[in-house]
C-alpha cells in the first residue's frame, strides 16, 4: 500500500470494467437535452 501510494497509484475502473465485463457505464443519447420534458428525464 505504500509503494502504490509512493507512485501515485488508483485503480482504472475502465481496465477493471474490461476484466469483469462491466463497466458501469450508462450512455444516454437525446436530441434535444434542453427541452424542459427531456431535461425533467435526465436530471439527476
Amino acid at each position: 500500500m505504500k509503494a502504490a501510494a509512493e507512485l501515485g497509484y488508483h485503480v482504472n475502473h475502465l481496465a477493471r470494467g474490461l476484466v469483469r465485463n462491466r463497466s458501469g457505464i450508462v450512455c444516454l443519447i437525446v436530441s434535444e437535452i434542453a427541452t424542459p420534458y427531456r431535461a425533467s428525464l435526465v436530471r439527476c
